[in-house]
């Protein structure tokens, strides 16, 4: 049985403790005592106490209490009251929407101990006298207490856990939602994502289901939960139209999530029959919604987000209809297919935004003044639009903002002087076309964790009081034109992590102090004109540093034998580094280190470099060669015998040959911004091939093999001799581990060293590429190289016979070994390598046929 107590005209306004008092009042009745104020149903609204409100369809009477004995000028409290004799708890459609008041401790726990009293046996229609009997009249009094919050809450709890077994029927039972089996655990609001009000067993208040994997679409059953104020199904899967038909039943739903699903379609036309009053928080972001934005989605009154983002709706949003939400202080709207338009004025009405987020849905203009109303926010983006004009002064005044994107659009001039923005905690203003100086105020934010304003025109150098900021995380500055030296204290004060300066014409020391905190993830400054000694502590002392890209810089120092064990990338090529290869580096994977002055051998124990994939410490070049044609000094004639003279010309600074000419196109061919070295991601293939130094022996034919090879060899030894161009040469054995003990290694490109050793039968599985050229290993030709694609062994020791079954070389689609000692016939296995486009077998002593 539920009880609601109705508000009567006659019933006066109930005051604070007066319930109390009323209560109290009971036990000291007797005949011909003052009648204690009503109280009535309207309690519920007075601000300090009310009763539980039920509705629930059933049979209507008016209960009643006969009189008993009471004298008739004796007038008793009154209560006007309606009794519901509700349907069984088990029945169909029986729902209950329930509000627990401060109504019990107003009238004590001995009232919520007491046991239930039983309903009065005479009932009858009609309303109560005034002049009913005393006794029974405390009867019904302290039952009407009672029944409406220990009788009315297990009826809707019941009701509440039989329409969550419904709703978990309808979703089919997902193994996630195992916890909502009443036999293991009977109160339902243990159950997974369930809130309930008053406690335990009381009515269901709240679904929170987000990332649980479930499929389908939302249960029809869901909004029978009368109570149900708080919806989140944020990252499912659920898919279809958006499900109106389900959640049009919710009448008191204030907060509803569904982001991040696979809901499709346009959006209702009749979407404010959504909990037209009540809805405070709407989020459909990250959908597939598409199709125009209807305006009815601004008409929720009471909404206080509004979140749209990351779908494809189209058209014109309606910006007018939302500027009417007074009380709207979340609005996104990113990453929509919207029309082209303007940032629209109409949103300066929306004073209490806290929260405007419209990147990448096409703004075009610039941004209106009239949005300096907007004095709330903490977060400002209108990234990867095509807005213009400079940024507003006001933009940098807002005392409030913590957040400020403004990326990728056409934003130019000077950045503001004047910055009082002092709660900022990440700017980003990159990817612009703004000019002058990083303002001297960007040192006052002291709550600025990411600093980002890469790829500007910004010139000037970087203010000294960012060194000095406590809180500063992520420096990218990247792309533009600043110079001078780095703040001296750059990540003492701070738990700097990322350190990005490169393409500048920032010049002097690195600072030591970069990684004085121990935070710090990589360090990118290549292109720029640092200078000194590369600070030794970064190599080994910064436990997270992951990656060093400091080339194209003028650094000295040495490498350490034992590199950090965190450190996987290093680029430091076109520096002045020094000293020997590392032993030890257990993380790299990417060593290029082209262009220094390291010298030796490499470690003959390579075990502890195990994860590298990709090495490059070629010869210089940079500085060995002349950058444009005919700025060499002048070089010697070279004396040739007869008619081969005529294939060495006196050459010079005015007159460059077509041997250096081939020299410096090599050269320019090894900076090439471009290269990689992955042929799957090649659009062409550069061979460095210097066809004059081939054509002169043809030339000479009819001479012996000095006259034939002279001018090319004394002319390789004219280059080698050139003061500062000698290049330091790889010599010794090379490492027999490398070949079978880096279970990574791809690429092995070592041409034009002086490495020695042999290969061994079987290369490890999975390397690809093997460019060895000009060097003097001997030995045998591998047998098994199951990953083997290409194969560049010119001009080496190699003797012995092609193998003779070739079945597990079958991936080779070069093979170019000219210029050794390999004997033999060709076997007949060669047929097996189907994939072979290139075959080069010159200057060996093979004989055969390939069919």
């Amino acid at each position: 049985m539920v009880i609601r107590w109705d508000t009567t005209e006659a019933s006066p306004r109930l005051e604070p403790g007066q319930l109390w008092r009323t209560a109290n009042s009971l036990a000291s009745w007797r005949p011909g005592a003052r009648a204690s104020p009503c109280i009535p149903a309207g309690a519920r609204h007075a601000g300090h106490a009310y009763l539980p409100e039920l509705d629930v369809p059933g049979q209507e009477t008016c209960c009643r209490a006969a009189e008993d004995g009471f004298p008739q000028h004796v007038t008793p409290p009154f209560v006007t009251c309606k009794a519901y004799f509700a349907p069984a708890p088990h029945s169909h459609g029986v729902a209950t929407r329930t509000r627990f008041p401060r109504l019990f401790p107003l009238l004590g726990s001995s009232l919520l101990t007491s046991p239930p009293r039983k309903l009065p046996t005479k009932i009858m229609a009609g309303p109560l006298p005034a002049c009913c009997r005393f006794p029974l009249l405390i009867v019904l009094l302290l039952f009407l207490l009672l029944a409406g919050g220990a009788c009315s809450q297990p009826t809707a709890g019941a009701g509440d856990r039989d329409t969550l077994l419904a709703v978990k029927k309808e979703w089919g039972n997902p193994p996630q939602l195992n916890s909502w089996d009443p036999a293991a655990a009977p109160d339902h609001c243990s159950w997974t994502g369930v809130t309930c009000a008053a406690g335990s067993g009381g009515p269901v208040t709240g679904l929170a289901l987000s990332d649980q994997n479930l499929t389908g679409s939302v249960p029809a059953s869901v909004c029978a939960l009368r109570s149900l104020a708080r919806l989140d199904l944020s990252y499912n899967n659920l898919t279809g139209a958006f499900p109106s038909a389900a959640l049009y039943a919710c009448a008191e739903l204030r907060y509803l999530d569904l982001s991040y699903n696979q809901f499709s379609g346009p959006l209702p036309r009749d979407i404010d029959r959504i909990s037209p009053e009540t809805m405070e928080h709407l989020n459909l972001s990250s959908n597939g919604f598409s199709s125009e934005l209807p305006p009815t989605v601004a008409r929720l009154p009471a909404l206080q987000s509004l979140l749209l983002d990351n779908n494809a709706f189209t058209g014109v949003y309606p910006a007018t209809e939302i500027s009417n939400l007074a009380g709207l202080k979340v609005l996104t709207l990113a990453k929509n297919t919207f029309a082209p338009a303007p940032i629209p004025t109409e949103l300066a009405k929306l004073t209490n935004l806290t929260y405007l987020w419209m990147d990448e849905m096409s703004l075009t203009g610039q941004i209106p003044e009239e949005l300096a109303s907007l004095t709330e926010l903490t977060l400002f983006s209108l990234a990867y639009n095509k807005l213009t004009g400079s940024i507003p002064a006001w933009v940098w005044h807002r005392e409030k903002l913590r957040y400020l994107y403004l990326y990728d659009n056409g934003f130019s001039g000077d950045l503001t002087r004047n910055v009082t923005a002092l709660s900022l905690i990440e700017l980003d203003v990159s990817m612009n076309q703004l000019t002058g100086e990083i303002p001297e105020d960007f040192g006052n934010l002291k709550n600025v964790a990411y600093l980002f304003l890469y790829r500007n025109q910004l010139s000037g150098t970087i203010p000294a009081s960012i060194g000095l900021l406590t809180r500063l995380r992520d420096i990218r500055q990247f792309n533009n034109r600043l110079s001078g030296e780095l703040p001296t204290e750059l990540g003492k004060h701070s738990p700097l992590n990322s350190f990005e300066v490169s393409n500048n014409n920032l010049s002097g020391p690195l600072r030591e102090t970069l990684c004085a905190n121990g935070k710090l993830l990589g360090i990118v400054v290549f292109n720029n004109n640092f200078s000194g000694d590369f600070p030794t502590k970064i190599w080994s002392s910064c436990p997270k540093l992951t990656w060093v890209m400091i080339q194209n810089n003028s650094f000295t120092g040495t490498l350490p034998a034992q590199i950090s064990p965190n450190i996987k990338w290093i680029y430091m090529g076109n520096n002045m580094f020094s000293g020997s290869f590392p032993t030890s580096a257990p993380a790299l994977e990417a060593f290029y280190a082209e262009n220094n002055r390291l010298c030796g051998e490499l470690p003959p124990d390579m075990s502890k470099l195990s994860n590298l994939t990709s090495c490059r410490k070629k010869k210089p070049s940079r500085r060995s060669f002349p950058s444009s044609l005919g700025v060499a000094s002048p070089l010697p004639s070279i004396t040739a015998r007869k008619s081969c003279s005529s294939a060495n010309p006196k050459f010079g600074t005015s007159n460059t040959n077509q041997y250096a000419l081939e020299v410096i196109f090599h050269n320019r061919m090894r900076q090439y911004e471009c290269l990689t070295d992955d042929p799957t991601r090649a659009t062409a293939v550069y061979v460095p091939y210097y066809p004059a130094l081939e054509l002169h022996p043809h030339l000479c034919r009819s001479f012996n093999a000095t006259a034939r090879n002279g001018a090319s060899e004394e002319f390789l030894r004219w280059l080698s001799s050139r003061p500062g161009q000698n290049p330091a040469t790889i010599k010794g054995d090379f490492p027999a581990k490398i070949w079978s003990s880096l279970p990574k290694l791809i690429s092995v490109i070592i041409q034009n060293n002086s490495f020695t050793g042999t290969l061994p039968a079987q290369i490890s599985p999975n390397i690809k590429w093997i460019m060895m050229g000009n060097n003097m290993f001997s030995g045998s030709f591998p047998t098994s190289a199951p990953a083997l694609e290409r194969f560049y062994e010119e001009n080496n020791r190699l003797g012995g016979e092609l193998p003779s079954d070739m079945s597990k070389l079958s991936n080779l689609t070069v093979l170019s070994v000219p210029g050794n000692r390999i004997t033999g016939s060709i076997p007949a296995s060669i047929e097996l390598l189907q994939k072979l486009q290139t075959l080069n077998l010159r200057g060996n002593q093979i004989s055969g046929v390939i069919l």
